[in-house]
Order: C-alpha cells, then structure tokens, then sequence
C-alpha cells in the first residue's frame, strides 16, 4: 500500500494478499476522516492511500510500515 503525501509518495505498508491490503487501505483511510479536524490543522497536507504493485527490491534500506496517520513526532513523514 502507498500513501501520497502530496508529491511524495511513500510505502505505507506492503500485505501478502491483496484482500488484505485492501482491508488496510480501508482502516487508514478511516484514521484520516476520524483525525480530520487535526488534520484541518497541520502544515502537511493529510495522506491519501492507495494500492499499488511493490516489489521487494524496490523498498528503502531499512523500511518500516507507517503509522496509519503518517504521523511521527506531529508532523507527517
């Protein structure tokens, strides 16, 4: 799964089954509407995920999935 985080794309989370990441895609996009009034307020611009075909080579040295929001130390990442 991949957040767009305005121009920047980021790898959310990557799932075995497409089924399961579709489940995935669905809870963070509902931690976005629940989070909306913060999300009113921040500098960055709120995450929008999506499904997208990611290959194991193609992960960052040292990747971890992202927090639903995106969000580390108030500020999106």
């Amino acid at each position: 799964m991949v957040a767009m985080i305005g121009r920047r794309r980021r790898i959310a989370s990557v799932h075995a089954s497409r089924e399961a990441a579709l489940a995935d895609c669905q809870w963070r996009r509902e931690q976005v509407v629940a989070y909306a009034r913060f999300l009113e307020d921040a500098r960055d611009p709120a995450p929008d995920y999506h499904i997208a075909l990611i290959y194991k080579g193609e992960l960052p040295k040292g990747w971890m999935p992202m927090p639903a929001l995106g969000i580390l130390h108030g500020r999106f990442i």
